[in-house]
This record gives structure tokens, C-alpha cells and sequence, in this order.
């Protein structure tokens, strides 16, 4: 993504995004500022936003140690039909703020 000087800033690599604040700091190291801040905030005064938060915060993943994961298998079954791969991107606007072809990119 080119800055404002026209030079691009390096995309953070995949593998070393973690968890939710990982990628909210990449985020805001390559977005302009106004848009990253768009990106974060929520509508109105952010209940849902804070709500989301609240219930995530509840959720515990516990890690089962020295099991076999050379394997993974992703895929399940979502409205009685197959997903390779089980993420869903909610239905947004203003995706150009951050990428030129904007929603058809998302869909990709």
C-alpha cells in the first residue's frame, strides 16, 4: 500500500499474525491513519463494538500439548453446505479505504 509520499509500506507476513491485536497493529502501521481509525470504531457509540469484545472475551481455547497437528483438516459444513474453510467476513462498506478493488477483493 502506497503512503502518502507515494513509497509502499511492507504488508506484515501471515504467519506472524496471531491473534486479533496482531493484525490491529499491522493495520495501523500500513493504513492512513483516518481510515484505520474508521476501520476500528464502531457505529454510534460503539455498544455493539464493546459487546463483541465482551463476549470474545469469554470464549477459552484450550491447547491440547503434544498432540499430532502435522494434519489439519479445516473444513466443515455451514447451512447444510461444504466450507474448505470456515471465516466469514461480515457484510461491510468502504473496503476501497484500504485495497483498490475494494469488496470484490474481499470476496476473492
Amino acid at each position: 500500500m502506497a503512503d502518502t509520499n507515494g513509497t509502499h509500506k511492507k504488508i506484515a507476513d501471515l504467519e506472524e499474525l496471531v491473534c486479533i491485536p496482531d493484525f490491529e497493529k499491522a493495520a495501523e502501521e500500513i493504513l492512513p491513519r483516518n481510515t484505520y481509525v474508521y476501520y476500528k470504531s464502531g457505529a454510534d457509540d460503539e455498544n455493539v463494538l464493546a459487546a463483541n469484545k465482551t463476549a470474545y472475551n469469554r470464549l477459552f481455547i484450550k491447547p491440547r500439548a503434544l498432540r499430532d497437528v502435522s494434519i489439519r483438516l479445516l473444513n466443515t459444513r455451514i447451512l447444510n453446505g461444504p466450507v474448505s474453510f470456515p471465516i466469514g467476513v461480515s457484510p461491510t462498506a468502504m473496503h476501497k479505504l484500504a485495497h483498490p478493488e475494494g469488496e470484490l477483493a474481499v470476496a476473492k
